[in-house]
């Protein structure tokens, strides 16, 4: 049963919402901010973020998305790199890395600034598509942006590390362009996740070529990750 009156009193006592959240909502893994009090936020990794709207897209990477394989000779495309979750810490292992992002490609800039790596990643402001302008929209944003293939972004300087989240964009993605990328972080969206029906001949090939761990997201229905690893670069025991 609540007892609203402990829950008043505990409100009453708090010094704001925030510490009356924290206080009586105790999740140890879990901590509410003014985001005015941070000049920015440091990961494990030691990534550094300003403090924004989008800050916890890039806080979940780590739990959703496997880097640990990236190469310091590696050319990575990183295609949904909204503010840098992934961008940032793959530049700083990576040789470079393209990060394609048409919605916030402004405070992805300031967050490459910020981590001084600004010779180590190239800003695309653009989406996955088929080459023509589509309209987006995504959290409290809307705009009607450029897109590209591929084939055209892997064009601009190669791709070993691809890393793909981009809300149903994968389903326009032609297998063959995938031909020669060692390693792919794939977020598969389906349903109402999805800006495009599904493509299963993209997932018939990637298995086929492939080797993939698989991981759910949320039910199981709307999506999953896909960990995928090059069967020609594969070692014999992991095959």
């Amino acid at each position: 049963m609540i007892d609203i009156k402990t829950i008043m009193r505990d409100f009453i006592r708090a010094k704001s919402f925030q510490d009356f959240i924290n206080m009586r909502y105790k999740d140890e893994s879990m901590l509410i901010v003014d985001r005015h009090d941070l000049g920015a936020v440091v990961t494990k990794s030691g990534a550094m973020f300003h403090p924004s709207s989008m800050i916890n897209n890039a806080l979940h990477i780590s739990k959703e998305i496997d880097m640990s394989d990236i190469r310091p000779t590696d050319i990575v495309i990183d295609i949904g790199a909204c503010i840098g979750g992934f961008t940032i810490p793959a530049a700083m292992v990576a040789r470079h890395v393209y990060a394609v992002e048409p919605l916030y490609a402004d405070e992805l800039q300031k967050n490459i600034v910020l981590n001084n790596l600004g010779d180590r990643i190239t800003v695309i402001d653009a989406g996955l598509g088929c080459g023509d302008p589509i309209t987006v929209t995504y959290g409290d944003r809307k705009k009607t942006i450029k897109t590209m293939t591929l084939h055209d972004l892997r064009e601009i300087g190669g791709c070993d590390f691809l890393k793909c989240d981009c809300e149903g964009a994968e389903w326009t993605i032609c297998p063959k362009d995938l031909n020669g990328i060692r390693r792919i972080e794939l977020e598969i969206h389906r349903g109402r996740q999805s800006i495009l029906p599904e493509n299963p001949n993209l997932l018939a090939w990637i298995e086929d070529n492939y080797k993939v761990r698989k991981g759910e997201k949320g039910s199981g229905d709307d999506g999953a990750y896909w960990h995928c690893f090059a069967q020609s670069l594969i070692a014999p025991h992991l095959k």
